[in-house]
């Protein structure tokens, strides 16, 4: 069961859910969309993203911030370490206990680019769903959220925001067992 839907309109491909409705691109005659071209600072960041953060934590491995500059927190009490991830894209590892972190994520202001990276990233979870590793959650703190079937112990939320100017891409260990 999605949680959106993808739909070819006079505006392009669009995502349409209950919070919101993304479009990318144009129709240009019968050649279909053209995507607008992702800018430079945010190319490959969900990439990035997959490889830093939801793979290893899949994988219950820690993520991977190493080779990325280190931001120090405005609140030195601050339970996430900030890295940047591109020019524009920034990445965390929250819940640090130990050595056992218990999520991360990536965030930017929002834009035609962060699209671009909510789009990339909705069609991998969606491929993750039609897999049956993940299924769609309902919520009210975030637009997309996901959380993983019987194969990874505990489960894990993905959430999608984009909200307040702001986007964001969370995967966060949970409580649950299968």
């Amino acid at each position: 069961m999605r949680i959106w839907v993808w739909r070819m309109t006079k505006f392009g491909v669009c995502i349409t859910s209950a919070m919101r409705r993304l479009c990318v691109g144009q129709v240009v005659g019968p050649l279909g969309v053209v995507f607008l071209a992702t800018s430079g600072a945010q190319a490959g960041a969900w990439e990035e993203f997959e490889t830093r953060c939801l793979v290893p934590m899949e994988n219950v491995e820690a993520p991977i911030s190493s080779n990325l500059e280190f931001v120090p927190p405005p609140n030195p009490d601050s339970p996430s370490d900030v890295f940047v991830l591109t020019a524009e894209v920034y990445f965390y590892v929250s819940g640090v206990l130990g050595d056992q972190s218990v999520g991360c994520g990536m965030g930017a202001d929002a834009g035609e680019s962060t699209d671009k990276i909510l789009v990339r990233g909705l069609k991998h979870m969606n491929a993750l769903v039609d897999a049956k590793r993940y299924t769609p959650m309902n919520g009210e703190n975030y637009d997309f959220g996901f959380q993983s079937t019987e194969w990874r112990e505990p489960r894990l939320n993905v959430f999608f925001n984009t909200r307040n100017d702001t986007f964001a891409v969370s995967v966060e260990e949970t409580d649950l067992e299968s």
